[in-house]
Formats: C-alpha cells, structure tokens, sequence
C-alpha cells in the first residue's frame, strides 16, 4: 500500500510578523495551516513571514510571503534563501558595458535595503557617508555619488507601496538568475551523460528522418497547455514567444547624470527570463493528439491564407488603420512587461494574460489593469479563443471565410460579437 505523501508544511513552524496586512496575514496563516505548518509565537526554529520592503541580508530567517505561496503552488518546499534578503548579499555582476551605465531594478532595491537596515524612513534624506560606505561595500557598481543622486531624485520619495514592488520584482530577478544557473548546470550534465552514451554506442548513431508528427508549427502552436519544465531554454524561448505591441514607442530619453526611470529592468540582467504562464486556447487545441493532423497541415495553409490580410510587412511592422503595429523583441517584452507591473501594481502573470488577451496592444492592456477600460475597447477571451481556434484548425481563415461563418450564425456563442477585422487580428495575432 503507498504511502500518503506528508503536507508541504509538515513539522515547520512559522512567525507572520506585525508588518504583514490583515488581509494577507490571515490568506497565509490559512495556506500555512491547511498544509500542515504550525504558527507559533515564539521565534525559535521558526521562519519568520515578512513583507518584502522588510528583508535583511542580516537575518536570513526573514523570507518574503511568496515562499509560501510558491511551495503551495510547486507542491514542494521551495529554497527558503532564495526568498530572504540573502539573495542582497552577494556582490552585484560585473557590467562590461562602456559609457554611462543605467540603474536596473535590482540596483534600485539594493539602495533601498540598504538604506532601511540603516533606519531610513520613507522622505526623509541619507548621509552622503551612507553611500561612501555603500560604495566601499560594493552594494551596486555605481560611484557614492551616483547612488546618493540617484537615491535622492528617485528613490526617496517612493511610497512603501512602491517600495515593495521594486524589491518584489528585483527579488524576482535574482530568483530567476539563480534558477537559472541551476538548471544551466544541469542542462551541462545531461548532455555530457548524452555524449558519453552516443559514444558508447556508434551503431545507434546514423541520420534520422523527421516524421510528420515533427514538422515546424508556429511558435503559438508549439505551445503546451500547462506549465512546461521552468528555467528550461525551451521554456524560456516559447513562454512568451514576441507580442505584436500596438502605439509602443521604446523610451530612450536620457536623464541628468544616470537618472532612469526605476520601472524599467536593465534586460540584460534578466537574460530575457520571466516565469509566467497563460492558457492559449488555441495551444491547447493544438495539442490535442486529435487535431494533430489538421494542425501540421494548416501551418502551411495559414501562410497562403494570411496573405490578402498580411498583419506584419517583411521589415517586422505593419500599419494597419493608421496604428503602427510591429513585433517586439524578447528584451522589449521584458521592459514592457516590468514597466506595466511598476504602473499598475500587478503581478506579473496577470500583465501578461492582460497583454494576451488584448493582442498585445500595450495602452489596451495599461488601461485593463487600471480598471479604465473605455468600452469601446474589447478583451479577449478563452471561450471566444476556442471559436477562433476552430476556425484556424478548419481552415477558414480568410475573410469571406470569416464573413461566412458570422453569418451563419458559428460565431454566435462569443462572448462578445465581434467583426471581420477583429477576427483577423486575433487570428494573425496566434499565429
């Protein structure tokens, strides 16, 4: 008879310490509990749960709410230290940039740290002989004189609402290098083991012929319909693939003295690596082994159908309606992604369904996430993407296709009615 497997919590005793909300103290005390942990009041051999803007890389007991939230998601314990303030204490990566080198998220959280374990209130100013010791420390790669400018123009006056969310989304970051690396390590053993094994056996290798099961499908398409393997580059390439960003103009002003906007992440510290996962309707449709064979025959179709209506020009843009719509790349997904997060307040999983859900459009998904959604402007849904679906996986994606099956009465169950033209940009939106 198998064993029943121990809860997530089981033997661990947890603080929720007085800065943690009503309202969040009671949620974890709930998860803490319902998965077999104890809430004590003493502190010895207990973790104690804070709030981001509370961590110290000088009290590694301290970890940040999500802890909890990630194990009960994994279904396992997550490494405690990678959500406690220890993830500050290592020294920041060397740049090889030249020039001006910009603040990153990452940069700004440790200024805030470092400042708060040192009494700092929010408003009020620091020494300048805080960031000469800052400085000596190697907090950031920045002069005492960068970091007390950039400190008193930005940082000083951040609400700890704001506070919160910049160390939140560096805690991220860090958490993802990390895992990253750790699975960079692994990824390095599994093809050593792979070589030993081909060497060791010569008469297996020999060319191999692609099926048809593994003919090249869209980058959508290629999708699954659940969580994939995290930190893996399979992972990280197809998560999020390129959104098609509707009115988004890259910001590029240049501020006195290296002075950038905090809610914009330096990508090349995050690698291009964001850990958020969306249901595509139209991946799961894919993926079921019973469409499989309308799947790889439509990709092909698609590209001839898609031509009368072609959303995206040879150079990577397309103006569609007087509206200048192109392809963001993986490094501006991140800085769109991270600046909606800063504006809005929103965790990262639901800026990127907002942005999935919107065909990308950047100000459409702003507004969304505001709760200033003029009605004008239509959401997306799973229900109405599984219609869409079907119309993908039958082939009828030219416009008198779509205009045929409107009138039919096929499209009926949306949620919304929608148009021809709003059809077509969601279907050259999932291919």
């Amino acid at each position: 008879m198998a064993t029943q497997k121990a809860p997530i919590f089981h033997g661990r005793k947890f603080i929720l310490t007085r800065t943690l909300s009503n309202d969040l103290a009671t949620e974890v005390r709930r998860l803490i509990e319902e998965h077999g942990g104890v809430i004590s009041s003493s502190p010895a051999g207990a973790i104690e749960i804070v709030d981001y803007d509370e961590l110290d890389s000088r009290r590694p007991e301290w970890v940040s709410v999500d802890y909890i939230y990630d194990s009960v998601a994994e279904g396992a314990l997550q490494d405690s230290a990678k959500y406690s303030g220890a993830v500050f204490s290592s020294k920041p990566s060397a740049t090889q940039l030249k020039g001006r080198v910009r603040y990153t998220v990452e940069d700004d959280a440790r200024l805030l740290l470092f400042a708060k374990v040192r009494g700092w209130e929010s408003m009020k100013s620091v020494p300048a002989s805080t960031w000469k010791l800052a400085e000596s420390s190697r907090v950031t790669n920045h002069s005492w004189q960068s970091m007390h400018e950039r400190f008193r123009k930005q940082l000083k006056s951040k609400t700890p609402k704001e506070q919160r969310i910049i160390i939140a989304r560096a805690v991220e970051i860090i958490r993802m290098r990390l895992q990253r690396s750790n699975d960079g390590e692994a990824i390095k053993e599994e093809a050593i083991a792979r070589d030993s094994s081909s060497i060791a056996t010569p008469a297996n290798v020999g060319p191999t012929t692609p099926t048809s099961s593994e003919s090249v499908v869209t980058p959508v398409t290629s999708l699954p319909p659940r969580r994939c393997g995290v930190g893996t580059p399979t992972h990280q390439k197809r998560k999020r693939g390129s959104f098609a960003i509707g009115n988004f103009e890259r910001s590029s002003q240049e501020d006195e003295e290296e002075d950038v906007k905090t809610d914009v992440a330096n990508v090349n510290d995050t690698g291009g690596a964001r850990v958020v996962f969306f249901r595509s309707a139209w991946a799961e449709y894919a993926a079921d082994p019973r469409n499989s064979f309308k799947v790889s025959d439509n990709c092909s179709h698609a590209s001839e159908t898609c031509t009368e209506d072609q959303c995206l020009l040879d150079n990577g843009s397309s103006e569609k309606n007087g509206v200048d719509v192109r392809f963001a790349t993986e490094d501006e997904s991140d800085a769109i992604i991270c600046q909606l997060q800063l504006e809005t307040g929103q965790k990262v999983p639901v800026v990127v369904n907002a942005l999935y859900y919107c065909n990308g459009n950047v100000d459409v998904a702003r507004a969304f996430l505001k709760g200033t959604l003029p009605s004008n402007l239509r959401m997306w849904s799973q229900e109405d993407d599984l219609l869409v679906a079907k119309l993908i996986v039958d082939k009828n994606t030219d416009r008198s296709a779509i205009k045929a099956a409107l009138a039919h009465g096929k499209l009926d169950s949306m949620r919304i009615s929608r148009d021809t033209d709003s059809i077509l940009d969601r279907i050259h939106f999932l291919l």
